[in-house]
């Protein structure tokens, strides 16, 4: 899946002057077959670049593509559908030790609950 940000900036951080990020009002391209570190200090965008992707957002100038197409051409049923394959895929991505984690984590609330 590729993920293209041509010029994107939010309405909130538009026109702020000291926001100097590579992130916003360029022009950026994302594949899910590669890993992305966003370090940004609060206040600079880092939720709302992830809630831009899920589509649980759109107060922004700029276009966001998704394998070519334009989100805001996005339907309910083309959103449902592009989370699902996101979260297939970070799920197949995790290590073995986050998945006995995540395996251990669940078994241990699922006794805690038991014992209520």
């Amino acid at each position: 899946m590729t993920i293209k940000f041509d010029k994107v900036t939010p309405y909130p951080l538009d026109g702020v002057t000291h926001l100097n990020t590579e992130l916003w009002d360029k022009e950026l391209f994302f594949e899910s077959s590669k890993k992305y570190k966003i370090n940004a200090p609060s206040g600079k965008g880092k939720s709302t670049f992830i809630h831009l992707i899920y589509g649980l957002r759109n107060d922004y100038k700029g276009t966001i593509f998704i394998e070519e197409k334009n989100v805001k051409h996005y339907n309910n049923n083309d959103w449902a559908a592009l989370r699902h394959v996101q979260r297939r895929q970070h799920r197949s991505r995790r290590s073995g030790v986050e998945k006995e984690q995540e395996r251990a984590h669940r078994l241990d609330a699922g006794s805690r609950v038991a014992h209520l």
